[in-house]
């Protein structure tokens, strides 16, 4: 079975999960830059009609998060875990902090829970 990675959920799981989702983007209406330490860079762009994930930096982000690789599963198979990174400083957000509380929209299931890995 293939190791579920940051990238692996950057290209793949998010793009199908915003993907023509119009009620999505209009309920969430900002750009968010992930800094996924030891795998990149990725920016989630809602301005639009739809969402749009992107490899790469973004001058217009309005939400800065930034954590290592490994915790990205983690996050998506428990949510509590990225309360705890963010409360022991291992998960960072700058910028438009409220706007982090709709990540749940996009790494979470149709119900507003997040997605079993």
């Amino acid at each position: 079975m293939e190791q579920l990675t940051a990238r692996k959920i950057f290209e793949d799981f998010v793009p199908e999960r915003i993907g023509e989702d119009r009620e999505l983007a209009e309920s969430i209406s900002g750009v968010y830059e992930f800094k996924i330490l030891g795998e990149g860079t990725w920016t989630l762009d809602f301005t639009g009609d739809v969402g749009i994930v992107r490899e790469g930096e973004s001058p217009e982000a309005d939400c800065f998060i930034e954590l290592d690789g490994d915790q990205v599963p983690e996050i998506m198979d428990n949510p509590m875990k990225g309360l705890r990174l963010l409360m022991t400083g291992q998960l960072k957000i700058a910028g438009e902090y409220s706007l982090a509380e709709h990540l749940i929209k996009v790494f979470g299931n149709r119900d507003g829970e997040l997605a079993s890995t």
